[in-house]
């Protein structure tokens, strides 16, 4: 009796033992428990979207965030004017994918969509929500989260504005970090490798390029930048994998974080390979140019249109003017010409310059011990740095011009000895038609000299005698010798 007693108190005590960390573990979860104030502040100020609807779409609850998100003043005004099952959506987005979802799954995980506002702007979210069902199955309502990302949408709009506008340009753009290794490469740097993304992306210098050392220059180049901390402009060559090479014009800018610290840099670089080709074309032709230039036998000249100052000139000018190259430079068109030869000499000049001619012949140059010459002179107009200048072929035409007056006197002499001969002498071209004749001749015709150009015996003479005269000829022309002939002339 008295052990059952012991073992109903020991029991009692347990008992009681058990009832007081019952009752502190109910305090404690009591205390772990949000009260209901706790849960509507919680509610009021999150800042996300929360939402209960009905199936069909009525709004019985929001909170502010969601109030504000959309775009209204109160939770009456959102009730009154929005359901969020059948309006406000901006085009390609309809609600049908989250109903099918939510009674399907039982709820929708990071659901996209572009809710409109009242003022005519978008808020694009995302949307994760449960639904409500009673015991039967039935669908008692909707419950929500909305997180605006309008922000964050806009800024991978820009991304990828600048991603296109990136691989869109014509020059080849990249980032590289600050181990030199490419992040970024778009199409136009991939082309100039003549590799994939897949064969460029993470790799340096070293891994892609063909030429070890060009690629020790690319990279000497970057950490110039890192060190330096300034942009800097490069002309490079570069072997492609095709292997062939071609030149670049470059600049590679650092980039910094938000602290100032370098992190990378952005390189721009176009393909210059013809303008290359084309510079050093360009400068083979100056070269031939300037060789004949400085090596004609005719004097070049080279004046502003508008002032009429020398610009340039060469070698043989300065032989003719008896200048050299400096004193020519600070010579005009009015220097090297006599003063009463001006007005013709300009008046030429302007011709030329209006393009109505090119040559101006006859013109007489002085010299700087003041005796003159005559050239002819051929121009040709041309724009050097947006002025226009003539340039002035001059050929000394001084020795010509006495070779012609000698020919002038002896053709007078001899034109003077053929009128003064008693014979007839006349000139015929090989098909027997008259060149020329003498007076003597002429008289004869009942013509002056100079009519009998372009005429035939047929002209003159019965036909007979005219037929015969031409087989004289003929015979005379076909045996190449001097002969005496006999004819009855009339």
């Amino acid at each position: 009796m008295r052990d059952y007693q012991k073992t109903k108190g020991e029991l009692l005590r347990e008992l009681d033992a058990l009832r007081r960390h019952v009752s502190e573990l109910e305090q404690a979860q009591s205390a772990l428990r949000p009260s209901e104030k706790q849960l509507k502040d919680l509610f009021d100020n999150a800042v996300v979207g929360i939402y209960r609807t009905t199936p069909d779409g009525r709004i019985i609850m929001a909170n502010p965030a969601l109030v504000e998100m959309l775009g209204y003043s109160s939770l009456e005004e959102l009730s009154q004017w929005r359901n969020l099952q059948k309006e406000g959506f901006a085009p390609g987005y309809t609600r049908s994918v989250f109903i099918d979802l939510i009674e399907k799954e039982g709820k929708v995980v990071n659901l996209e969509s572009a809710w409109l506002k009242p003022d005519g702007t978008t808020a694009f979210v995302t949307e994760n929500a449960r639904v409500v069902r009673d015991e039967s199955g039935k669908t008692l309502y909707y419950e929500g989260i909305v997180q605006d990302v309008t922000e964050l949408k806009k800024a991978e709009e820009t991304l990828k504005q600048y991603q296109f506008m990136v691989e869109s340009a014509q020059d080849a753009i990249f980032f590289k970090d600050l181990n030199s290794r490419y992040i970024v490469a778009n199409k136009k740097a991939l082309e100039a490798f003549g590799l994939d993304s897949e064969q460029v992306i993470g790799k340096n210098d070293y891994e892609i390029m063909l030429n070890k050392e060009e690629a020790k220059k690319n990279i000497d180049d970057d950490n110039r930048v890192f060190q330096t901390g300034k942009p800097k402009e490069i002309i490079k060559q570069m072997t492609g994998a095709d292997g062939k090479q071609r030149w670049f014009q470059a600049i590679k800018v650092p980039q910094f974080d938000n602290k100032g610290n370098i992190v990378g840099l952005i390189g721009v670089a176009r393909d210059v390979t013809e303008q290359r080709k084309a510079v050093e074309l360009l400068k083979e032709s100056e070269q031939r140019f300037r060789t004949i230039f400085e090596n004609a036998a005719d004097g070049f000249l080279l004046a502003d249109v508008e002032t009429k100052k020398f610009h340039n000139c060469n070698k043989p000018i300065c032989k003719m003017l008896g200048y050299d190259e400096e004193q020519v430079k600070n010579l005009g068109v009015n220097d090297i010409h006599p003063v009463e030869s001006l007005p013709y000499v300009l008046e030429q000049f302007g011709k030329q310059a209006r393009g109505e001619q090119l040559l101006a012949k006859d013109i007489p140059v002085k010299r700087k011990d003041g005796s003159v010459f005559y050239a002819d002179v051929n121009s040709i107009a041309i724009t050097l740095a947006g002025k226009t200048y003539l340039m002035g072929i001059f050929r000394d035409i001084t020795e010509r011009k006495k070779a012609e007056e000698v020919l002038r006197q002896s053709e007078s002499r001899y034109k003077t000895l053929l009128e003064n001969l008693p014979q007839k002498i006349f000139l015929k071209d090989r098909n027997s038609v008259y060149i020329s004749c003498n007076e003597n001749y002429a008289r004869d015709l009942r013509i002056r000299a100079e009519e009998i150009a372009g005429k035939t015996d047929y002209d003159f003479y019965p036909k007979e005698l005219a037929e015969k005269y031409r087989a004289d000829d003929k015979r005379i022309m076909q045996s190449g010798k001097i002969k005496d002939i006999e004819e009855k002339y009339l």
